[in-house]
């Protein structure tokens, strides 16, 4: 009898594992497996997540119950089953009950990469979360994001962001402008190749922006949204700049003036910075927010500005530079007063990892002996310098 049982088992693995039906399993898609990183720590955490969350989503209901059923227990300890899960051997165990795994500990993975090669593991996250119904938080998203950008990963953002929909991505409002961060700081690496390639991908992350199963809340317009559009617009105005004696390339940045003023009804002028009580820092946090996010459009809208005097959208690049400048100054000034002498993640931030990045580049091409002969044409001053420098006090 227990033979027969144990057979039924096997064959019920063997025959359905591949059906992809709804009833047979929790999960559908292949198991995320991960390799060794440069942490122990970390691959530890990857391990127990994978065996704890990602597998027993992937099982089928009858193997779950041959685990967790104390009457069965005897059958895994007379003869281990090995079942198919996604191509991967699994070697059920008798357990007393499910453990429930916090998605905290998703952050607490994140925290644990510490080379940019151990971010290979946040797509297989993010995919295994998302399997076993356990979407991550929007923080959590924006905080992933931010940390390939430190990285130099952008590599990563662009797969998830291609997959996002059928990987359980979502973007939020702060996930996408951090995309675009990202993306900005690969334009600022040395050589025209690198800033072209930022704008296609820029252009990329847009298209799947407008994809309503791609966002957390399907009917925000996310691929309208002034931070985005404006961080996109720096890269295409700054590129000519720097590789087109500033002048506008084939209109693009005239293209992408027209796109900003389209939804630039939606920049959000008015913050609430009044604190709600003593020791109340939320209005601290949404400054600094809003001038990360800011910076970058100013930038862009000074270069669009110098680049296209004397045309059609001179008069509202020119009035609306200097409303925004005024508004970022205010938002400054309020940083100034209450967190003085406060550092924060900000705008010159992503142009020092982007040097950080270069060097590293070049340093590596240095030991393969692949150094070219060509010499890197001197970028212009950053306009994002010109930026800064330009805002002053209402």
């Amino acid at each position: 009898m227990f033979q027969l049982v144990t057979r039924r088992l096997a064959a019920g693995a063997g025959a359905r594992a591949f059906s992809g039906s709804a009833c047979s399993f929790k999960a559908t898609g292949p198991l995320p497996v991960f390799t060794s990183t440069s942490n122990p720590e970390l691959d530890k955490l990857l391990s127990t997540i994978q065996e704890e969350l990602f597998i027993p989503s992937h099982l089928l209901r009858r193997h779950k119950t041959l685990q967790h059923r104390q009457r069965n227990h005897h059958i895994l300890a007379e003869e281990p089953l090995t079942v198919d899960v996604s191509g991967v051997p699994v070697t059920l165990t008798a357990k007393s009950r499910e453990v429930p795994v916090p998605i905290k500990l998703f952050t607490r993975a994140l925290g644990l990469m510490q080379q940019p090669g151990d971010l290979d593991a946040i797509p297989g996250l993010v995919q295994g979360y998302a399997q076993a119904n356990r979407r991550i938080r929007d923080e959590q998203a924006e905080k992933l994001a931010r940390m390939c950008n430190f990285h130099g990963r952008t590599d990563i953002l662009m797969t998830l962001a291609r997959t996002a929909g059928k990987n359980g991505f979502r973007f939020s409002r702060p996930a996408a402008r951090e995309f675009m961060r990202g993306l900005r700081m690969a334009a600022m690496l040395p050589g025209k190749e690198a800033s072209v390639k930022a704008i296609k991908n820029g252009q990329a992350l847009l298209n799947c922006l407008g994809e309503p199963l791609m966002k957390v809340r399907p009917d925000e317009r996310l691929k309208r949204d002034p931070v985005v559009v404006g961080t996109l617009l720096s890269m295409v105005a700054s590129t000519s700049v720097k590789f087109n004696e500033g002048k506008d390339y084939e209109n693009r940045t005239r293209q992408w003036v027209h796109r900003l003023q389209a939804c630039w009804e939606d920049v959000e002028w008015y913050l609430d910075l009044t604190p709600k009580g003593a020791g109340d820092r939320n209005p601290v946090y949404r400054a600094k927010a809003a001038v990360l996010d800011y910076l970058p459009v100013l930038e862009g809208l000074f270069a669009a500005r110098d680049m296209l005097q004397g045309t059609d959208q001179s008069a509202w690049l020119e009035a609306e530079s200097a409303k925004l400048n005024n508004t970022v100054a205010g938002w400054k000034k309020f940083l100034d007063e209450n967190s003085p002498g406060e550092q924060f993640w900000g705008v010159h931030a992503y142009k020092r990892v982007a040097e950080r990045l270069a060097k590293e580049k070049e340093l590596a091409a240095e030991v393969e002996g692949e150094v070219s002969d060509e010499v890197y044409e001197e970028a212009e001053e950053e306009v994002e310098d010109e930026a800064e420098g330009k805002v002053k006090e209402v």
